[in-house]
């Protein structure tokens, strides 16, 4: 073999070396890439099947309460780690203003007295098991907002990723803008899963002698 053709096979031979590595390195991204989603999917999967069951677990809870406080409690029961996250205290100020006589009025009617919105909040780590909000492994929360208004009790849960979470909270506290439509809107919506219900408070018999 002269030397021009062994130079020519050596060329050759390189370049198809070159491409057999260039087609398995792109092989293997795609690869990758198909890995990397099917986790993904497995994950938002498991996160929405907690979501949906914990959901309804809470929803049974306000279902069989006769007054907000009374759901509170039983949520806070049932998971010992949820956190009371807020609370309206314009609500609190407006019911300790209104007069004894207007309270006697509401009671005789019936009615009873507003209660300022409670939000709970319970928070999963990455195994999607309860744990403290502080925790760093926390990854998802379940927040429940509770508002009263004479015996409707409406409950709005939303679980979502912590850190939008986080995210919604420094706009709440002043760093950005965002109104209560924009947060329910579904084309601004983060949330894995959200259900809302309102629950019919039964009027409690009176004892008194």
């Amino acid at each position: 073999m002269t030397p021009q053709k062994q130079s020519r096979s050596s060329a050759l031979f390189l370049t198809e070396l070159t491409l057999a590595i260039l087609f398995f390195a792109a092989a293997s991204a795609v690869c990758v890439q198909i890995f990397v989603k099917s986790h993904l999917l497995s994950l938002h999967s498991r996160q929405l099947n907690l979501a949906v069951n914990e959901s309804a677990a809470i929803a049974e809870l306000i279902e069989a309460s006769d007054s907000m406080e009374e759901a509170v409690a039983l949520i806070t029961a049932r998971y010992p780690l949820a956190e009371i996250a807020a609370t309206s205290t314009d609500t609190v100020e407006k019911a300790d203003d209104s007069s004894g006589e207007e309270a006697s009025a509401g009671t005789a009617n019936g009615e009873i007295t507003p209660h300022p919105p409670v939000e709970l909040r319970i928070f999963y780590d990455k195994e999607l098991a309860p744990c403290e909000s502080d925790s760093p492994d926390a990854t998802l929360v379940l927040s429940v907002t509770l508002s009263q208004e004479n015996r409707e009790l409406d409950a709005d849960l939303r679980t979502q990723a912590v850190s939008s979470l986080r995210s919604a909270d420094a706009v709440s506290d002043g760093s950005a803008a965002i109104t209560d439509s924009d947060r329910h809107d579904p084309a601004n919506s983060d949330a894995i899963y959200t259900l809302q219900l309102s629950h019919h408070l039964q009027r409690r018999a009176s004892h008194e002698s």
